[in-house]
């Protein structure tokens, strides 16, 4: 939040003030905020801004979406397992061709968190504490019942929880509040925060690696947006109208980001081992 030469001042400053604690902590947040006030009078955070605010509202739209298509496939399996379905063939292989779709789902929901989270922090360097904590206001402000519902609509972002034919799935509170919560918090709210962090720091990432970075960025936005568009889904699971082609799905570029950005961290990390 300081930089090192700030930290030793403030260190000196309070070690001479001998104030208690709390008077200490509320130095130090004021200068803090102080310090992040004053990064707003550039351009960087407001660009980040006006990128953090659709993004995060998009995360948490798609994220729920997610979230409720998975509630319906996990309610089958695991709340209607009896001895005969154990035993029958045909269940188990139903298992096997949904459930690796909601892991799937949740990977590149939490990758698309990275790489946003990732490009927020490049572009907000350090404002990235105030940047990051809109980001935090705007994901939590989208999790409180009603918000979403008020945002997407039938027809643009198709959710399960929407249909009546899933009202046993969702009259649980499982699957109605606690499974959208976790998604929010544990696959979008933890890896964007993450994403900033290691965006901040991405100085070492070096040329080529930045391209297909910002390639990965791109690809996210455009991954985002279309998994919302009905014309999109129906084309990826081979729907009507079949004359149409075929459109690739999106969930595999969902990776490229923090791939490439782990490819990065181990380069430089055995460039340090080889420099000792």
């Amino acid at each position: 939040m300081l930089e090192a030469a700030e930290r030793e001042a403030v260190c000196g400053d309070l070690n001479e003030a001998a104030g208690t604690s709390l008077e200490g902590l509320r130095e130090v947040l004021g200068l803090v905020a102080r310090r992040q006030a004053q990064l707003w009078l550039g351009w960087r955070p407001w660009l980040c801004l006006a990128i953090v605010l659709p993004l995060g509202i998009l995360l948490s739209v798609v994220s729920h979406r997610i979230s409720s298509g998975n509630a319906v496939t996990l309610w089958l399996t695991a709340n209607n397992v009896d001895a005969y379905l154990l035993r029958n063939e045909g269940f188990w292989s139903g298992v096997r061709d949904s459930v690796p779709g909601v892991f799937l789902a949740w990977l590149a929901i939490g990758c698309w968190s990275w790489t946003c989270g990732f490009a927020a922090g490049v572009l907000s360097r350090r404002a990235v504490l105030s940047t990051g904590a809109i980001f935090c206001v705007v994901l939590l402000a989208c999790a409180v019942p009603g918000v979403l519902s008020a945002m997407d609509y039938k027809p643009a972002f198709i959710r399960a929880d929407l249909y009546h034919v899933n009202d046993a799935v969702f009259r649980l509170a499982f699957y109605r509040w606690m499974l959208p919560l976790f998604v929010q918090i544990a696959l979008v709210l933890i890896p964007v925060l993450r994403g900033m962090c290691d965006g901040t720091r991405s100085s070492f990432i070096p040329r080529a690696l930045k391209i297909v970075m910002w390639l990965s960025v791109s690809l996210t936005v455009f991954s985002l947006v279309t998994q919302g568009m009905f014309w999109w889904m129906v084309r990826v699971w081979m729907m009507y109208p079949l004359r149409y082609p075929l459109l690739p799905s999106l969930l595999p570029f969902a990776m490229l980001g923090p791939m490439a950005y782990l490819l990065s961290l181990t380069t430089q990390q055995r460039k340090k081992v080889s420099t000792r």
